[in-house]
């Protein structure tokens, strides 16, 4: 079924679009969108446009669906905004038959989780998985990693959800730069367990694994000699077909084996970090592509080369959905750092031209937010002298501001656990909670803090987009790469410091930043309409 034949079922004629709370005049904005078709939509982060288009897919009462990076903006940003009048489609974790294990074990969370035969399951019909099968709500929402595990499975409930998802008349992606540069999955050459695997299809997949390596040996120690010597300025990354990829039936057989490893690995005494690498390894066999990358960590004094996949498979999936199963829906691609890896890439996805268009910041927003740079830029060699630094200068601005709340983020989570602990140590139960750059709360979601405290930018390694760099020679890849690095590293940032902006544009917010000079607050601050305040 395509848009050609929807039939929606709304049950309300939207009395919660006149409630006084909601803003009209971004409501109005967001139905032209809407009503427009197809868009590249740039926007001010925190304008407010998710939720107006979901308050106008139920005005103009345009079944929608939504398309996001987590399900936790699902669940408190676009299915808080429908009002009972949104459904989201759940990964499998919530099948009921499985849920009271996941609760027992959360780590099995982590793990492709395949579904119970759900035609012969007695509790199917209020299964929360299952539930969008039953459900006429115009506004549907689901993760790009769901919809990508739809459209690889051949299971008949993943086409009966399909089939249901295709129903819709525009498709609204949010936090669309996340399709552009979306994190790899990545597993270090020769990676190898210290324990005996006793299931036959795990067993075949690392076998593979290892001749694939073996294959490509030579590859893989050119591209250490060469990245060890040095990095800077060479692009050290290679795709390789692969020509026997997995098949469904050996997805299947090796998930159903993966998770009967994990529920007993403690029994084994299987690490979780290698029952995590066999996933990744079962991801990247799965693909027609795999990408043999070198990446050194900054300021390290040597790298290590890694196999990766699933950025391939998970475009590929995308296009599928866009082109085979909703042609004839709207696409809306949606980002406050909306990113093109190369010109034309959110057209080709849907096969058809997508033209630019902008939400405007109608509360000015960014004109309430004002940041504060650093006399020094904080890096991995820096860190550790100065963590005693950081803490105090965290303490301090905590007791300037007694009884506010502090959002306080740190480069990554390992980072961030290493200032929670000295934290701790040094305020005791009065320590702000430290969060860190690309987690669930750093994008999409409401924050209520109005105070930023950020630690360092989130950084990633030089070569980190070497797979997905474009150029006709070495140099041109290097800097494509480059390119893609800094627009990740200050997408990121940029969308983590808005997180204390106030969408209505009435309170003040600040940003203090440690280890962030005024130069990188610059770059940072320059996306989209409006930009920032410095």
């Amino acid at each position: 079924m395509t848009a050609a034949s929807v039939q929606t079922n709304f049950e309300t004629d939207s009395p919660i679009i006149n409630h006084p709370r909601i803003d009209q005049k971004r409501l109005s904005e967001a139905r032209k969108i809407l009503d427009a078709g197809d868009a590249l939509l740039y926007k001010p982060t925190r304008a407010g446009f998710t939720t107006s288009a979901v308050y106008a897919t139920l005005e103009i009462k345009k079944r929608t669906l939504f398309v996001a990076p987590t399900n936790r903006i699902l669940k408190e940003t676009i299915c808080a905004a429908g009002r009972g009048n949104s459904v989201q489609v759940l990964p499998n974790c919530f099948c009921l038959r499985l849920r009271d294990r996941i609760k027992e074990d959360r780590f099995l969370s982590q793990l492709p989780l395949l579904l119970p035969k759900c035609e012969e399951c007695d509790m199917q019909k209020k299964c929360p998985v299952t539930k969008i099968l039953a459900d006429e709500s115009p506004v549907i929402g689901i993760t790009y990693r769901k919809l990508e595990a739809l459209m690889l499975s051949k299971s008949k409930i993943a086409k009966e959800v399909l089939n249901k998802i295709s129903s819709v008349e525009a498709v609204v992606m949010d936090e669309a730069h996340e399709i552009s540069l979306q994190k790899v999955v990545r597993v270090p050459a020769f990676y190898e367990f210290n324990f005996t695997l006793s299931y036959s299809n795990l067993e075949n997949i690392f076998i593979k694994w290892l001749n694939f390596n073996r294959k490509f040996e030579d590859k893989i120690k050119n591209l250490i000699r060469d990245g060890d010597s040095g990095h800077v300025g060479k692009h050290l990354s290679s795709t390789i077909s692969n020509d026997d990829p997995l098949n469904v039936k050996q997805l299947i057989a090796a998930y159903d084996e993966l998770y009967e490893l994990a529920n007993h690995r403690k029994e084994l005494d299987v690490a979780e970090k290698d029952i995590l690498a066999l996933r990744d390894i079962i991801s990247i066999l799965s693909g027609h592509v795999i990408g043999i990358s070198y990446m050194r960590e900054p300021n390290g004094k040597s790298g290590k080369v890694s196999l990766t996949g699933n950025y391939w498979i998970s475009v590929m999936m995308l296009k599928r959905f866009l082109t085979e199963r909703v042609p004839l829906a709207s696409h809306i691609y949606v980002s406050g750092t909306l990113i093109e890896p190369h010109p034309g890439f959110f057209s080709d996805l849907s096969g058809r031209q997508i033209n630019d268009k902008i939400f405007p910041d109608l509360n000015d927003t960014n004109s309430k937010m004002t940041i504060h740079p650093d006399s020094y830029k904080l890096n991995s060699h820096n860190f550790s002298k100065r963590i005693d630094e950081i803490v105090n200068k965290i303490g301090t601005i905590c007791k300037k501001n007694p009884g506010k709340m502090i959002f306080v983020v740190a480069p990554n989570a390992k980072k961030g656990q290493i200032i929670q602990k000295s934290l701790i140590e040094t305020m005791g139960p009065s320590a702000p909670v430290v969060d860190y750059y690309r987690s669930d709360l750093t994008q999409g979601v409401e924050n209520s803090a109005r105070i930023c405290i950020a630690i360092g930018l989130a950084e990633l390694p030089s070569n980190t987009y070497d797979h997905q760099a474009w150029g006709e020679n070495e140099e041109e890849k290097w800097i494509d790469s480059q390119r893609l690095r800094r627009e990740s590293v200050d997408s990121a940032t940029w969308q983590t410091l808005s997180r204390v902006k106030d969408p209505n544009g009435k309170e003040e917010s600040t940003v203090i930043c440690i280890g962030v000079t005024e130069k990188q607050v610059r770059n940072v601050v320059t996306w989209g309409p409006g930009g920032g305040s410095s």
